[in-house]
């Protein structure tokens, strides 16, 4: 049986396969390693000058103005709007009126109350009448009563007298009558008197209650007076009002604000800082706020420890007090940290850390070339960064996103 016939391998053309796989695989990592492969048009990124000078660490954040003694416009009684009297930016003063309201409602029912006053008021002035007459009879009954008993005690005591008399012209038995009449006539005074004494204490009770019903009357009357004389508001306060945005017709309902009025003179600014930042802020560092593109100087004055969301509150004193703020009016503001003299900055890169080792791209001299280095940075502050060494004054750095060509030690420019 024949055997099929086997082709011997050659070696050297194994050997020459091998070491081709071998240089592909070798050029292919040069290639993918070579770190000066990667090249860019200058155009496609953004450079940063190292500079040395005064270096400030600043925390900043956005805010408003705010009023130390806002008055808030607030409506006592409900109505549609008549009349507006102010508008939003105005000086007004103490007591000047700033909205008219009407409320049908309100004036039906002041009416109604003014009517039950005016018959409340003559009901106790006919009920005194009545009263009062009834007194000056029960005194005059008195009158006429210790009248006719001092009549005859008199009487009685003369006909004593007499009695005493051997010959006396009075009979023991009118002298009895007499005596019994006036007993009589002594105790009906007497009654009379307490009759009198008795309708003092129900004259006062009586006229309590129609003066208890006035006075509640004459209440009811002067809160609803309040509330029409409110219908007219009025400002409490002098300064500038803000927020106002009525318009005739429409309806405000009681304790809606519909306007604030603030003294600009007297007002601070709140910033919204970074949670993160709170522990570098202290009270008294000073301040620099943005007013419209002018920087004014302040102080700050107090720190919130309640942390909102992501951010703290922070009020600023501010040291002009003729800034010409308007209470809500939007700003920045940074607060200085720290302050050094002639020290190396740059503006931060993308990948910069704060207080440790970054790695940056550094332009040679010819500007051809940028070239990773390790550089010993310190603060950060408002797009800045501190550079404590690997660098020097005038020297350049790539400052834009590095992301898509990091792992390259260094990138060729066009």
């Amino acid at each position: 049986m024949d055997r099929p016939i086997q082709k011997k391998k050659n070696p050297k053309k194994l050997y020459f396969s091998a070491l081709a796989i071998g240089l592909v695989f070798l050029a292919s990592y040069i290639v993918l390693s070579d770190t000066s492969s990667v090249q860019l048009d200058k155009d496609e990124i953004r450079v940063g000058i190292v500079e040395q000078g005064n270096f400030a660490v600043f925390v900043v954040g956005n805010g408003t103005v705010i009023s130390r003694d806002a008055e808030y416009v607030l409506p006592k009684a409900a109505g549609e709007v008549t009349s507006v009297e102010v508008e939003s930016g105005d000086w007004v003063k103490e007591g000047q009126t700033l909205f008219v309201f009407e409320n049908e409602e309100l004036l039906e029912e002041f009416d109604t109350r003014e009517v039950g006053l005016a018959e409340a008021k003559a009901a106790l002035a006919a009920k005194a009448f009545e009263l009062e007459t009834q007194k000056l009879q029960l005194e005059t009954a008195v009158l006429q009563a210790e009248s006719a008993y001092r009549v005859k005690e008199e009487e009685h005591r003369a006909q004593k007298i007499l009695m005493e008399n051997e010959n006396s012209p009075v009979s023991i038995l009118d002298y009895r009558q007499t005596e019994i009449q006036t007993v009589q006539l002594r105790k009906i005074f007497e009654l009379e008197k307490n009759r009198l004494n008795n309708f003092h204490d129900s004259m006062k009770v009586q006229l309590n209650q129609y003066e208890a019903r006035l006075d509640l009357a004459e209440k009811m009357v002067a809160r609803l007076q309040e509330r029409v004389d409110n219908l007219h508001l009025k400002a409490k306060k002098s300064g500038i009002i803000q927020d106002v945005d009525l318009k005739p017709g429409q309806r405000v309902e009681v304790g809606s604000v519909i306007g604030v009025i603030s003294n600009p003179d007297d007002v601070y600014v709140r910033l919204k800082v970074s949670a993160v930042q709170g522990h570098r802020l202290k009270a008294g560092q000073n301040a620099i706020i943005d007013v419209s593109g002018v920087e004014k100087q302040g102080k700050v004055a107090r720190i919130d420890p309640n942390v909102k969301g992501t951010t703290i509150d922070v009020d600023i004193e501010l040291l002009d007090k003729e800034a010409n703020l308007r209470s809500n009016m939007f700003l920045s503001g940074r607060i200085v940290i720290l302050e050094m003299a002639s020290a190396l900055y740059v503006e931060a890169p993308s990948n910069a850390i704060e207080n440790g080792n970054s790695s940056m791209y550094v332009l040679n001299e010819n500007g051809d070339q940028a070239i990773l280095q390790k550089v010993e940075t310190g603060y950060l502050s408002a797009g800045k960064i501190q550079v404590a060494s690997g660098l020097n004054v005038g020297d350049k750095v790539v400052v834009s996103d590095t992301t898509r060509f990091r792992s390259a030690n260094s990138v060729a420019l066009r």
